[in-house]
């Protein structure tokens, strides 16, 4: 038991040394690759999650095969418009802010025009210039959308 006390500040002080690699090195690629079109390569020790791109994790790990190993991970997001390596140019960019108010879509309840972007006549003739929120936004973006067929980009206030 006395020789597990001396030596547990040289572990402690092992283990402090591989967590501060590791996280540092998580810590500055994520730093480096933020808002990122195209990302730089993934460092030694280190894995890179992209299932829910532009959204990533980094994983770094120092002193693995020992017993002071320690892992560290750090999420950061890419460049939104990558779109994962497919560029999509969306005629319109995006408004800066929407209403409360849905555009009217196919199935609108109050019986107005369809105009499911409100470009047609219902910002600027019902809402003043002010921008509805699509009809492909209502209730949430569907991930298997065609984006081809928007207008703008939707996930920069949906996504």
């Amino acid at each position: 038991m006395l020789m597990d006390m001396s030596l547990a500040p040289v572990i402690a002080q092992k283990r402090a040394g591989n967590f501060g690699i590791a996280e540092s090195t998580a810590v500055i690629y994520a730093a480096a690759n933020e808002g990122a079109t195209t990302l730089s390569a993934v460092p030694d020790g280190c894995t890179l999650d992209g299932n829910n791109a532009p959204a990533y994790k980094i994983e770094c790990t120092e002193g693995a095969g020992t017993k002071y190993t320690q892992t560290v991970s750090r999420s950061f997001i890419a460049d939104p418009n990558a779109n994962n390596g497919n560029t999509i140019a969306f005629p319109m960019d995006p408004p800066e802010f929407y209403t409360e108010w849905n555009c009217p879509g196919v199935d609108n309840i109050l019986g107005w025009p369809e105009d499911p972007w409100g470009t047609a006549y219902y910002n600027e003739g019902t809402l003043a210039g002010e921008y509805c929120i699509p009809e492909a936004a209502q209730g949430g973006i569907d991930p298997n959308d065609d984006m081809s067929t928007w207008l703008w980009d939707l996930r920069v206030h949906f996504g």
